[in-house]
């Protein structure tokens, strides 16, 4: 996934990512892949040099988990590829149809 790459090369680059990269990119896949939100939380604090507490778990835990008990939000913060691809440049190249949304459907 482009997006996924992009991403985590300019966190690891930068240490840093907008809203749309730790919430509709990293959260994202964090929560369709079943990671555990204190581990990804975890691993924000380690990655980011904004992570403070008041952010990360507002932002990791409520919003891009949704693992506070619905106490921030309604519902999982989580987004399709169509979105991410109206608020990014990541899907143009992708190899995976943004139209889709579910399976494992190639543009090939």
């Amino acid at each position: 996934m482009n997006c996924l790459r992009q991403t985590l090369t300019q966190v690891e680059e930068t240490a840093y990512g907008h809203h749309i990269q730790r919430l509709m990119v990293l959260s994202n896949f964090a929560l369709i892949a079943g990671i555990s939100p204190q581990e990804i939380e975890n691993w924000f604090h380690s990655a980011f040099i904004d992570a403070y507490d008041w952010v990360m778990q507002t932002n990791v835990i409520g919003m891009g988990q949704f693992a506070d008990g619905g106490v921030l939000a309604s519902k999982p913060y989580a987004a399709s590829a169509n979105y991410i691809n109206k608020m990014s440049d990541y899907c143009g190249n992708c190899q995976y149809k943004k139209s889709d949304r579910t399976g494992e459907s190639l543009s090939l």
